[in-house]
């Protein structure tokens, strides 16, 4: 089996502090997404059947990020964030079957939709010197 993949992700944010409350700090960020992926495999079963499969995607959209830090002492923060992005996807399949006989079978499958994700939520610890 043959497999090829290749995938681009993008999506920078830029941060602002918004609101600073005693002893924690928020935080937020707004980017661009991008992400762009192509993949590619081939099999042959023990009967002799080869299937080859091929995939293309594309999506653009917005991603956001929320944040707290606390800051239980002068140089340690405790940190909580949150990630999601709206963004527009694309994908197009080729699946392409071949039986022993030489028959082929070629089926293509295409999406589009907009979709509203929640990626992760982060906690971590800050150490300012």
């Amino acid at each position: 089996m043959r497999l090829l993949i290749i995938l681009f992700r993008s999506a920078p944010a830029r941060l602002r502090n918004s609101i600073a409350v005693h002893r924690s700090s928020f935080f937020y960020g707004l980017g661009p997404l991008f992400s762009l992926g192509y993949t590619k495999g081939k099999s042959e079963s023990t009967g002799g059947s080869i299937r080859e499969n091929k995939s293309t995607s594309l999506s653009g959209g917005i991603s956001f990020l929320g944040g707290v830090e606390w800051f239980p002492a002068s140089s340690i923060g405790l940190v909580a964030e949150y990630e999601s992005e709206l963004a527009y996807r694309y994908g197009k399949s080729t699946n392409e079957n071949e039986n022993p006989d030489g028959e082929k079978t070629t089926r293509e499958r295409r999406t589009k939709y907009l979709s509203l994700s929640s990626l992760s939520v982060k906690f971590g610890v800050s150490i300012y010197f």
